[in-house]
């Protein structure tokens, strides 16, 4: 056994590469393990984050309907407003403008006082906002608009306050209106702080919300095949799951790389949007180097051990061959000569005994 060169080589590159093969499965089974870790991960992250943009809007909503209120006990007197407003932007911070109009869509406040009576070119069917609230019989809840206040370049969100007067009549309209990038990038950033992570925001509609790292994309749509977006991504299933999913995670695939996508719904009165945070597959492939370097060395060795292995069982065999060739040699010589020398005694015999 082991004595045959060839054998001993042929099951010696099997082995190894046996052992190759159980290294290379369990490195790929653990790189799965540390994908499905990372996008639960980010999974958790998102709803955080998620939950951060839902305090932020929910916050600035109940200081809107406080000053609501305040207009219905003082039955029309709006002198108070621009000072209240102020209150309400030092406390809360990020509105671009607190505005006030009566239900003729005319300003009877504003804060900052230097916003201009001439509003249609800038809010988005104001008229059609105003006549909702004046057709409905019964007490409607605030809500955000996502095109209620824009110019070519503008990316704002309205905060709409219906005023009703003390017999649930509605007689004017706040409207809160913040900069979605600059008051997402107080939330979000000093949240994800890892480089080449980041975030976007869609609505149920599939329009980009929200995009620091491409500005450009804002209000694009995903199912728009002739759009923008269709130029990097090489398709969006998990952009339209994030359309009808509460939270998720899942791999998907750009042009340039791979990436590790989560998302959490945003849950907001009058809107639906999901957030997403996305990871280069780079990322979890540097953090999973160490695993593979570790079943590297290991193989390594493993195989080394084999060789060697091999080579010394190959050296004793052989030196036991060349030991037993020798013993076996020694033990024909000795007994031929045994053989030859009882035959000459016999011989010796017979002469004597014919002498």
């Amino acid at each position: 056994m082991f004595t045959n060169k060839s054998i001993i080589i042929a099951l010696s590159i099997l082995l190894c590469a046996f052992i190759i093969f159980l290294a290379h499965l369990q490195f790929f089974t653990a790189r799965q393990s540390t994908v499905q870790l990372y996008g639960e991960k980010q999974m958790v992250l998102a709803k955080q984050v998620a939950l951060g943009v839902e305090s932020f809007f929910n916050e600035r909503i109940q200081a809107l309907k406080l000053i609501a209120e305040k207009q219905k006990i003082r039955r029309g007197d709006y002198t108070e407003f621009s000072s209240e407003s102020e209150y309400i932007n030092l406390h809360f911070g990020l509105f671009e403008h607190i505005i006030l109009l009566n239900d003729q869509g005319q300003i009877i406040g504003a804060y900052p006082s230097s916003i201009t009576d001439n509003l249609s070119d800038r809010f988005y069917n104001l008229e059609s906002v105003i006549k909702f609230y004046k057709s409905k019989i019964t007490r409607q809840d605030p809500r955000i608009c996502e095109r209620s206040f824009l110019q070519k370049g503008e990316n704002f969100v309205c905060i709409q306050i219906p005023v009703y007067d003390n017999n649930e009549k509605f007689h004017a309209i706040i409207f809160g209106i913040i900069d979605v990038n600059k008051s997402l990038d107080s939330i979000i950033k000093p949240v994800i702080e890892q480089q080449d992570v980041h975030t976007f925001i869609l609505n149920q509609g599939g329009s980009v919300i929200y995009h620091p790292m491409h500005p450009e994309m804002i209000r694009n749509n995903i199912n728009d095949k002739s759009g923008y977006c269709q130029r990097c991504h090489e398709d969006f299933h998990i952009e339209k799951r994030m359309t009808l999913e509460d939270s998720g995670w899942g791999e998907k695939s750009e042009i340039d790389q791979e990436k590790l996508l989560s998302f959490s719904k945003i849950n907001l009165p009058g809107v639906n949007w999901s957030l997403a945070i996305d990871m280069p597959y780079r990322i979890i492939t540097k953090a999973n180097s160490k695993q593979f370097w570790m079943f590297f060395v290991l193989s390594a060795s493993m195989i080394l051990v084999v060789i060697v292995g091999s080579i010394i069982l190959y050296s004793i065999n052989r030196e036991k061959l060349e030991f037993e060739k020798e013993s076996h040699f020694y033990k024909t010589r000795m007994s031929l000569l045994e053989n030859i020398e009882e035959a000459e005694a016999k011989y010796r015999s017979l002469v004597n005994g014919y002498t």
